[in-house]
Parts: C-alpha cells; structure tokens; sequence
C-alpha cells in the first residue's frame, strides 16, 4: 500500500539517497562551471520536471542535466544526463535498466554533437547483468551497494535491513528513529552512502572529468569533387578504384564537406554536408 510503513520506509531511504547524489553532482558541476538541472522550477522551462525531447519528438523526464552555458533563464548544451534510482529487490532491477536506457539513447544520438555522457547512479539490490546491460550500452555506473546503504544507517543506529517478512510495526520502528535523528546525523549517513574515497565513486568523478574536461584539438574539413558513381557489383567498384586517376581534373562538381571534430580524449564527431550552411551550422553546434 502506499501509506504503509513499508513504502515510508523505502522513500525515506531513497530521499537520503538523492539527498548524497546531489550533493556530489552538485560539487562536480560548480568545479567545472555548469549549470545542473534538477527537478523545481526554473525560469527557462515549464512545471518542475526536467524534461528533454529527443530526436524522434519523444519528451523524457530527467533526474538530472549538466548543462555548458545553462543558467536559471536559459537551457545550456548538455554534456551529462545522469539518472538515479534506488531499488530493495533485485526483481526490479532489470526493468529498471531497461527504462534508463530507453530515456537517455535516444537523447545521445539527438545531442551527438556534444556528446554527452550517460551515467546511472544506483543503490540498493541490482543483477550484474543489468549492471552490464548498462555498461555495455556506453553507461557510466556508479553502483551504492545494498550493504552500503545499511553501513551507513549503523552509523546512527539505525538497523536499516528488511526484508519481505519484515512486519509493519517493525517498519514502523525504523521511521520513528530516522524521524529522530539530528542534522549531523542524517549528514553522516550521506557521507556514508556515497563515500569520497570509495574506488567507485572516484572512478565515476574520472570519467565525468574526462568528458568535462575535453577540448577539441583538431577540426578537418575536406571538400569533395567529382561525380558519384555506383555499380551493381563489388567486383566492378574495386577495378573502377584501381584504375581511377586520385586527381580529379580541373571543373568536377563539388559534391559535399567531410567534417571530422577530434576532441582531446580520443572522441571522433563526424559530419558530412552537402551545403556550406548545414557545415556551419554544424561547426557552431560545438562553440555553444
């Protein structure tokens, strides 16, 4: 049920949670001068959500945006979407995964450009193998374990583990306790829950810095010439190269630019435009 002390249970947890993940995106975003959006308002959109539309016309709602040239009064070009989620049962874990990714997919392919970073940052009970799905579709995890969360919970005193046994006046107890608790008490448990020192989190503050950080060292642009050919067969496309003369003669139509953006951590953003308005359009899109 929704008002049982089960759930209060639950979202308590989950508050404290968000409470420490906003507290680390925060200080990222401020030591690398961005703006980062999270649900509330804000003068530059409607209603509290975050809530971005992808390519295809599809509106996703957000936990949270990094933002380059964002502020309060004007939307930036996003560099990091970052979703969290905190989940007690493993049952739920792949379903989970499946809807971040689902929200934010579509989003990198929309804002290629910038090629923002995706993260997932999750606590509680998930599978490896949503871990991996994650992971394997170009996902930055930072994964708070379930014994994490109880770790920190100890700090107050507070036995924060349940279970589906775990009856209603026990719950009870629990939300009493965490109702009790004082200021510097909940701030330990936050720091706690998402450790500074810990191997994860460091290596999830890396690769946020890596992307952050980035600059473009190289742009190339090569016009092309000629006219284009095709044929019915690969056999026939190889002899045509073989004898084909590399300089084009003097009057050949231009045909397109090939863009390449090479940025300082190996990333390679590849255009190809057949106007100079489309090239520079595009060139633009990374001065933003």
């Amino acid at each position: 049920m929704a008002g049982s002390n089960a759930h209060k249970w639950g979202q308590a947890i989950g508050e404290l949670f968000e409470l420490s993940v906003n507290d680390l995106l925060t200080s990222i975003a401020l030591d690398h001068g961005l703006y980062l959006d999270k649900a509330g308002f804000r003068a530059a959109r409607n209603g509290k959500l975050v809530r971005w539309e992808d390519l295809n016309g599809n509106h996703h709602n957000l936990d949270y945006v990094m933002e380059r040239g964002g502020s309060e009064n004007e939307i930036g070009t996003p560099v990091a979407f970052i979703e969290i989620a905190w989940r007690r049962y493993t049952k739920h874990s792949k379903n989970k995964a499946q809807e971040i990714e689902g929200a934010l997919i579509p989003l990198r392919q929309t804002y290629k450009t910038s090629r923002p970073l995706l993260g997932a940052i999750l606590a509680g009970e998930f599978t490896q193998p949503s871990l991996a799905q994650l992971r394997s579709q170009g996902f930055q995890v930072l994964y708070i374990p379930y014994r994490t969360i109880l770790e920190a919970f100890a700090t107050a005193g507070i036995d924060a583990s349940s279970t589906e046994m775990t009856t209603e006046h026990e719950f009870g107890i629990k939300i009493q306790q965490w109702e009790n608790l004082s200021s510097t008490q909940i701030d330990r448990i936050k720091s706690g829950l998402i450790q500074s020192h810990d191997e994860q989190v460091l290596a999830f503050i890396e690769a946020l810095d890596v992307v952050l950080r980035r600059k473009v060292v190289a742009v190339s642009v090569t016009p092309l010439f000629g006219e284009i050919v095709s044929w019915s067969s690969i056999v026939d496309a190889i002899a045509y190269i073989r004898d084909h003369e590399p300089y084009a003669p003097a009057g050949q139509p231009f045909v397109r630019f090939e863009i390449t953006v090479r940025y300082s951590n190996g990333d390679n953003i590849l255009g190809s435009f057949q106007t100079k308005c489309d090239s520079i359009e595009f060139l633009e899109s990374f001065v933003r």
